[in-house]
C-alpha cells in the first residue's frame, strides 16, 4: 500500500502579492499556509493551502523557520507542538540523522507503523465546505463597479461582511484594487460568482482568493 496523495487538496502562494499581506493585516488577520486532515463520518478531508487566521491565533504567530502542529482528539484538549522545520541548523540535522539510519540499515518505521496497514477513506467533497473568503479584485476606476460585482454576489447568495476601496492606490492604468471578505459560503457558490465577476469589461487581472479560517482558536 502506498500513501494516496490524491486525497490531498493543495494550492500554492504563488497568486499572493505583498499587498495581500498588507490587506489582510489591515482585516485583523495573517496569511499562513496551513495543511488540515480530519475525519469526517468515515471520510477523510485533507488540504494544503494559504489561509487567512486572525491575528489573535496562536498559529498565525508562529513565525520564522518554527513550525506548528496543532492535533485535536475526541476526549483531550487541543495538544501544539512547535518548533523548527527549516533554516539551515534544522535541515542539516535531518539529512544527518537520514544518513545515519540508512549507514545503520535502520529498520525503525518512519510512519511508526507498516504502509500496508494504512486504511483506505474516501475523500470529502471540499466543493460544498461553508468557509469565509477574502477576495481581491483588480477593476477599471469607473461608476458602477462595486454596485455590479456585489449584485453578482447577492444573485448567488453570497453576502458580504467586509469591503475596502483605496482610491489611493489606484495606478497609471487607471485601476484600483477592491477588497470583499465574504460570509460563510460553499466553494461552489464562490467560484459561479467568481467565474461571472471576471467577466466582466471592467475587471482586468484574475481574482485572487484566499480562505479565511473562522474556527481555529
Amino acid at each position: 500500500s502506498e500513501i494516496d496523495l490524491e486525497n490531498t487538496s493543495y494550492k500554492g502562494i504563488m497568486n499572493i502579492d505583498l499587498e495581500d499581506i498588507k490587506y489582510a493585516n489591515n482585516l485583523g488577520y495573517k496569511i499562513k499556509l496551513i495543511s488540515e486532515s480530519q475525519i469526517i463520518d468515515g471520510k477523510i478531508m485533507s488540504f494544503v493551502e494559504p489561509t487567512l487566521l486572525s491575528k489573535k491565533n496562536y498559529l498565525s504567530n508562529v513565525n520564522g523557520v518554527l513550525n506548528a502542529i496543532k492535533i485535536e482528539s475526541d476526549h483531550l484538549n487541543p495538544l501544539l507542538i512547535e518548533g523548527e522545520g527549516a533554516g539551515g541548523k534544522a535541515t542539516a540535522s535531518s539529512i544527518i540523522s537520514d544518513i545515519y539510519e540508512i549507514a545503520m540499515n535502520d529498520n525503525q518505521l518512519s510512519l511508526g507503523f507498516h504502509t500496508n496497514q494504512l486504511i483506505k477513506y474516501e475523500t470529502v467533497d471540499l466543493s460544498n465546505k461553508l468557509s469565509s473568503y477574502y477576495l481581491r479584485i483588480i477593476a477599471k476606476d469607473i461608476s458602477g463597479v462595486l454596485a455590479t460585482i456585489t449584485s453578482i454576489l447577492n444573485r448567488e447568495g453570497i453576502s458580504i461582511e467586509t469591503i475596502l476601496q483605496t482610491p489611493d492606490k489606484k495606478t497609471s492604468d487607471n485601476t484600483i484594487p477592491i477588497i470583499i471578505v465574504t460570509h460563510e459560503t460553499t466553494r461552489t457558490l464562490l467560484m459561479k460568482s467568481i467565474i461571472k465577476i471576471e467577466k466582466l469589461d471592467f475587471v482586468i487581472k484574475k481574482i485572487a482568493i484566499l480562505t479565511i479560517d473562522k474556527n481555529i482558536d
